[in-house]
This record gives structure tokens, sequence and C-alpha cells, in this order.
């Protein structure tokens, strides 16, 4: 292998960056690697997946979120997401109960001919 260097990924360096122990954003490593925040961002939620890094705050409506290096501790509640917030309560976006009564006489209005 002579003649030949290594060059890490974009992973790895997203790594090494966040080896320090401190929050990283999107925007801080964007600028720090020299790359666009969608492809940091894209990266980061790879690593989440894997358990590398780990969200420690979200800030504001967007998302704008500080990433760690490492696993979430255990007694962190991973971020609700809109999926989740959604799926946490079915009953809430169900229609209301029709009171039988009403039922049936809305039921009759429309059958009848007229």
């Amino acid at each position: 292998m002579t003649g030949e260097h290594y060059v890490a990924t974009l992973e790895e360096r997203v790594l090494d960056l966040m080896s320090d122990g401190d929050g990283w954003t999107v925007k801080l490593l964007a600028r720090a690697l020299d790359v666009s925040q969608l492809r940091v961002r894209i990266r980061l939620r790879a690593l989440v997946a894997a358990s590398e890094v780990h969200v420690v705050q979200t800030a504001g409506r967007g998302s704008a979120r500080t990433f760690k290096y490492g696993p979430p501790p255990s007694n962190v509640v991973a971020p609700r997401t809109r999926k989740n917030r959604s799926t946490a309560n079915p009953r809430r976006w169900r229609w209301p109960e029709l009171d039988p009564l009403l039922d049936q006489v809305i039921r009759a209005m429309v059958r009848r001919p007229g």
C-alpha cells in the first residue's frame, strides 16, 4: 500500500470533532468541516440511530438541536417527535361519540324522501 493515504469519512470527521465532550449543533459542525448543513444533518441522523451521538437539547420551533458524543444516558427520555405526539393519545384526534338517539334522528332526516 505504498503511495496510498487514508481519507476519513464524514461520519469519522464528525465523531472526531464531537469527541471533545462539548455540545455541537449542525451549523457549528458544518462550519468546522466546511460542508453543507444538509450533509451534516444526514450523517447525524445515522449516528443518532446507531447510538453514537445523542440529542442533548432542542431549542426553538425548528430543528435546532445540540448533539453530544456517545449514547444517551439511561435516565434521559428521547425527545418527542411529531409522529410520537400524534400516536401518544390516539383518542385525542377521533370524532366524538354520537348520541344514539341523535344518530337515529340524523339518519332518518337523510333517508326521508323529499
